[in-house]
Parts: structure tokens; C-alpha cells; sequence
């Protein structure tokens, strides 16, 4: 774990997710991004996919747009070529 959230490098790849960790109350939203960077840490160019471990709590779109549901935590993924970087999200009451 970084500052950046949880990142795996497969290779020379590795996807940075950013923030790497929020908070939120159930209703608001939140834009992650993600950055592909090769074995150099230069940034590289690519499209990655989004997805929400549990999509009750936060649901996340397919630019990375989070949005609270339900108080709980989950984790967001970014992937690119097998490669993810990951937030965790916390949501809270209203």
C-alpha cells in the first residue's frame, strides 16, 4: 500500500488509482483516476476498466466516476492488461 492506494505491478506495468482511499455519505460522488505506468514509471497511454468489489456500497462508471450508496467499504479497481491499482471507499450515514 502507498499513498496512492493499492498498486500491483505485473511485468512493467503497474496502474496507479487516485485518491487511493475516500470517504464519503451515501449520495455524494467522487472522480478517481487512474494512471498506467511502465516499468520506468513513465506514464503510458491505454483505457482502463472499472469495477467496484461490492457495488451495493459504491457503484462505480466506466470513467471512474464513484458514487456512495450505502454506509459500508469497498474497494474500486482500475485494470489494464491484467495489471490493477485499486481505492478503498468508505461510505458513511447521511
Amino acid at each position: 500500500m502507498n499513498g496512492f492506494g493499492w498498486t500491483a505491478r505485473l511485468g512493467s506495468l503497474m496502474v496507479v488509482v487516485e485518491p487511493g482511499a475516500v470517504s464519503l455519505t451515501v449520495g455524494e460522488t467522487v472522480q478517481l483516476s487512474a494512471t498506467i505506468r511502465d516499468a520506468n514509471g513513465d506514464t503510458m497511454e491505454g483505457e482502463v476498466r472499472w469495477a467496484t468489489m461490492n457495488p451495493a456500497v459504491a457503484a462505480v462508471s466506466q470513467d471512474g466516476m464513484v458514487t456512495a450508496m450505502k454506509t459500508g467499504e469497498t474497494i474500486v479497481v482500475a485494470t489494464f492488461n491484467g495489471v490493477g491499482g485499486s481505492a478503498t471507499i468508505t461510505v458513511t450515514g447521511s
